[in-house]
Order: structure tokens, then C-alpha cells, then sequence
């Protein structure tokens, strides 16, 4: 699949201890255009206003920062060429005896996987699919 791009922003800690990492992503369903551009006026706020805002400033100066404006590419790509309500990734599913394509991103994580929710959880050709194992 594609590269998943971000970036990062860090200054000194003036203490010298680490930092707390913020971290924001967007586009995790694919057919959600909007988040990718949340997550990119956030950051281009961090950086325009550093030095000139008190607040970002703090902000910038307390916590590392990571930025991922579009987490699912594939899906998010997809949404553009082929079905504009796609909200999957693009990950075939034949390693679980399926045709169809694609996990719910967003129900993958490892914390009560597979948990309450539903069937489709469960099934690789739902919109909901939480996938074959969890990311993590």
C-alpha cells in the first residue's frame, strides 16, 4: 500500500525531563474527507502561531506533537477513484478464506477487540470488520 505520511514537532524541554507525545490523526474511515483537513489546520496553527501566540507556544513548548492527516491512504485514495462511501482499508481478506476487502480501522485496535459491537465485527465482508487480529 502507500506510505502513511506525518510529521512530527519538537522543542527543548526546558526542564530537561521528556515531554508527553500528543498525537492526532484524521482520515482513519476512508469516506471521512473532513478529518484529514482538521488534523492539517491544526498543525499549520501550531506552526504559524509559535513565537507570536502565548498559548501555542505553551502548547508547542510542553508536549512533542505527531501529525498523521490521513491514517487510512489506501481507503482515503479509493474513496476518490472508485466508490465514494468506502470506509474500509484496501487489505485483501484472503487470509481468512474471503473475497471481500478491507478492515474497519478503527475497530482494529488491540483494547476489547472483537468485543461488543456486533456480528459484522466478525464478518471480512461488513463495513465493521475488526479485522483478523488486532494492529496491536
Amino acid at each position: 500500500g502507500r506510505s502513511i505520511l506525518g510529521i512530527e514537532i519538537h522543542t527543548p524541554s526546558k526542564s530537561g525531563a521528556a515531554k508527553k507525545l500528543q498525537v492526532h490523526n484524521g482520515g482513519i474511515h476512508a469516506r471521512e474527507w473532513i478529518s484529514p483537513m482538521t488534523v492539517q489546520y491544526l498543525l499549520f496553527q501550531m506552526l504559524s502561531l509559535y513565537g507570536s501566540d502565548s498559548t501555542a507556544t505553551e502548547m508547542v513548548d510542553t508536549y512533542d506533537w505527531t501529525f498523521v492527516p490521513i491514517l487510512n491512504v489506501d481507503g482515503n485514495e479509493y474513496t476518490w477513484t472508485n466508490s465514494r462511501l468506502w470506509r474500509k482499508t484496501r487489505r485483501p481478506n484472503t487470509d481468512v478464506g474471503s473475497s471481500c476487502v478491507g478492515t474497519d480501522p478503527n475497530r482494529n485496535w488491540g483494547g476489547d477487540w472483537w468485543g461488543e459491537g456486533g456480528s459484522g465485527l466478525k464478518n471480512p465482508c461488513s463495513e465493521i470488520y475488526a479485522g483478523p487480529k488486532p494492529f496491536f
